[in-house]
């Protein structure tokens, strides 16, 4: 049997955070959450999680600043990212390199459908 799944979730907006912790919680992800985008990279760099799923608009850096420094970086530049925007339009954030995109608000199936879709290309991990 292949090892848990890890998921780094960003969003400064703390209920979706929180709610989005909650359902992969119960599922099989491991979850790192933080709400501090800078904290985002730094926890990306150290644990390489098989998948983030970021907001694209938050102070201090957006999505799309986060995906530009994570595909810049060598430890990080092959993680697959699901961007989330309250925006519906993807088309807006074509000139980043995501994965995957979730328009908010979004339930637990559309949540559990991108990550699938994401997760599809990643060989599993071994014990």
């Amino acid at each position: 049997m292949g090892k848990q799944r890890s998921i780094l979730v960003v969003d400064d907006e703390m209920a979706v955070l929180k709610s989005v912790v909650m359902c992969l919680h119960s599922s099989e992800w491991l979850v790192f959450a933080t709400d501090n985008p800078k904290e985002a990279l730094e926890i990306a760099r150290r644990h390489k999680p098989d998948v983030i799923l970021c907001d694209a608009s938050m102070p201090d850096l957006s999505g799309p600043q986060i995906i530009t420094t994570l595909r810049a970086d060598v430890t990080t530049a092959g993680i697959p990212i699901v961007l989330m925007s309250g925006y519906a339009d993807a088309d807006m954030f074509s000139h980043v390199a995501w994965s995957g995109f979730l328009a908010k608000p979004f339930g637990v199936k559309e949540l559990k459908e991108a990550l699938q879709s994401v997760v599809r290309h990643i060989p599993p991990k071994m014990e």
